[in-house]
């Protein structure tokens, strides 16, 4: 005997079921999120960069004539040149030393600069006729005035351009002045005749 529940039960089933099938149904379909986008305008002003001044007081390096490994007096010249001692060591002779003629209360050279700097110095040695070369490091410069030879050895010699450029003299943050003095020697096997060149002094940010 095929027993059907009753019909109050069956109801109670499809009601169940029907809710069930109402809460799905219910609930809304996902869809992808659409994409969305902002724009920011970007402006700016360049104004030129602070200026850097490089300025020497003395452009010309007068040694004079007369120049010997004993220190005799320079003739001709038209800024201050005085020969050191004499060295102690074989071959040694005098190193000369050039004073720059700069107006009272300036230096040889000033640097006015709002942004760091690196100083760069070289020279190329231009007709001359003498043994001297700034290859032999003949040529020097030294920020203070010494008078024996010895403690002219350790300054900083002036080497061919431009391959010194890879090698900053100096450094800083801001302006700056420095004293300056030019050394050329004459050692005791050097030949007579000329001697000219150019230093060139480059700052650069």
């Amino acid at each position: 005997m095929d027993m059907q529940p009753p019909l109050s039960k069956r109801w109670r089933t499809f009601a169940t079921c029907l809710a069930i099938l109402v809460a799905m149904t219910a609930v809304p379909a996902v869809s992808a999120q659409s994409s969305d986008s902002e724009s920011v305008t970007v402006t700016a002003n360049i104004v030129s960069p602070p200026d850097l001044v490089l300025t020497l007081c003395d452009l010309t390096a007068d040694f004079g004539s007369g120049l010997d490994n004993a220190g005799a007096a320079p003739t001709g010249a038209t800024d201050v040149v005085t020969a050191t001692t004499q060295g102690t060591d074989p071959n040694q002779g005098v190193y000369y030393r050039w004073t720059p003629s700069c107006a009272s209360g300036t230096t040889f050279f000033r640097i006015e600069s709002a942004v760091p700097w690196a100083l760069h110095a070289c020279a190329t040695q231009t007709a001359s006729t003498s043994s001297l070369a700034i290859a032999q490091n003949d040529l020097v410069f030294r920020p203070s005035s010494v008078s024996d030879y010895a403690s002219v050895i350790p300054s900083r010699p002036f080497t061919p351009c431009p391959a010194s450029m890879t090698s900053p003299w100096l450094s800083a943050g801001l302006g700056t002045t420095v004293t300056g003095f030019y050394y050329l020697r004459v050692d005791d096997d050097d030949t007579a005749g000329s001697f000219n060149a150019t230093t060139i002094w480059t700052v650069i940010p």
